[in-house]
């Protein structure tokens, strides 16, 4: 008796899950045939513009070229405050306002004076590459669509020429 009860109480889970099944599946079916009949339409056709948009490009060198040199005077200004030396005895006595008694001398080797040199040249190199980067930047954002129109031309009226 238990067996058959166990049975029939299995039979009718799966009964009702099969009823439940129906049920969203007529659901979904109208939800179809409700989306069938609906159309879409257009209210506002697209705009286009009047004129085609473009980086303003003197705009943006002249940009580049303010914020650069607003960063470089920035960076020049911090080392300078932050980097401060004596150079003078004058600057100490008036810094402490008291009279120096001894001043030390600066004992230059020649292999520092060497270094010196080197490291000079390397920040005059290092000035001559970023003044041609520069320079190439701003030649090729403002030469570079030229010459292309001029190439352009020139290579339309050499197929002329040729025939093509």
């Amino acid at each position: 008796m238990a067996s058959v009860l166990r049975a029939y109480t299995e039979l009718q889970k799966q009964y009702e899950d099969l009823k439940g099944k129906e049920v969203e599946s007529k659901l979904a079916e109208s939800l179809e045939s409700m989306q069938k009949d609906t159309q879409c339409v257009v209210m506002d056709t697209a705009n286009y513009p009047i004129q085609p948009s473009k980086p303003d490009r003197m705009r943006l060198i002249l940009m580049g070229l303010f914020f650069s040199l607003s960063l470089g005077v920035g960076l020049a200004v911090a080392v300078d405050v932050l980097g401060q030396k004596f150079w003078i005895h004058s600057e100490v006595e008036a810094l402490l306002g008291v009279p120096l008694l001894v001043e030390i001398p600066e004992i230059v080797t020649e292999g520092e004076l060497r270094e010196r040199k080197k490291r000079r040249l390397r920040y005059g190199l290092l000035f001559v590459v970023v003044l041609g980067v520069l320079v190439g930047g701003a030649c090729s954002v403002l030469l570079i669509p030229e010459l292309r129109a001029l190439a352009g031309g020139y290579f339309r009226k050499m197929m002329e020429l040729v025939g093509g």
